[in-house]
């Protein structure tokens, strides 16, 4: 059980990162269909 988590923060400790940018460049994405044409 404990090498389970222990495997499982180690992967999220690598991929968070990635996730991080990938969720940023979402939301920046939809921020600008949503009013990136209304200024």
């Amino acid at each position: 059980m404990m090498k389970n988590i222990k495997i499982k923060i180690e992967k999220l400790k690598y991929f968070f990162p990635i996730i991080c940018k990938m969720v940023k460049f979402r939301i920046k994405v939809w921020w600008y269909k949503k009013y990136g044409n209304k200024r």
